[in-house]
């Protein structure tokens, strides 16, 4: 599986939106009747329980991967609760939904579709939020605002 780690360690946060966006084209695949790879959904099962719980030496401090936070407490606050976020109930539902996916079958598949689509948009939001941007006063450059902006 390109850009998928199968060790221990964490896969980064654009292979695992790019797993979730296969798990999604596999689990549609599924509920079409068509030919899929029901180990892309293990890979993507084992990959969030990896990324959202602490290794059994890990620090006590250690729950979430560095840079998984941010968007796993959005899509637990999209797809399950609106109240306060509690790190371990963003934990169990990813827990939850890693075990629904390692056990998928037609009847889960559409909720499970839809969280993978919004597992990829909430890490590639967040993978993007991070680019920097330059802006310098445009207005010295003359009159092409493309000139104001460039990629840090």
């Amino acid at each position: 599986m390109a850009g998928f780690s199968t060790g221990d360690r964490a896969p980064s946060t654009f292979a695992l939106a790019d797993l979730a966006l296969q798990a999604a084209i596999e689990l549609d695949r599924m509920g079409a009747g068509l030919d899929h790879d029901p180990a892309v959904l293990v890979h993507l099962a084992d990959a969030l329980r990896r990324t959202s719980r602490p290794p059994a030496d890990a620090p006590p401090f250690r729950f979430v991967e560095p840079g998984y936070y941010l968007p796993f407490e959005r899509l637990y606050r999209t797809i399950e609760s609106h109240n306060p976020v509690v790190l371990e109930n963003i934990q169990a539902f990813l827990q939850r939904t890693s075990d629904a996916l390692s056990q998928a079958d037609s009847a889960d598949q559409a909720e499970l579709t839809s969280f993978c689509v919004a597992l990829h948009q909430a890490l590639i939001q967040d993978s993007t939020a991070e680019d920097g941007f330059v802006v310098h006063d445009w207005r010295a450059l003359g009159d092409s605002t493309a000139l104001g902006v460039r990629a840090a």
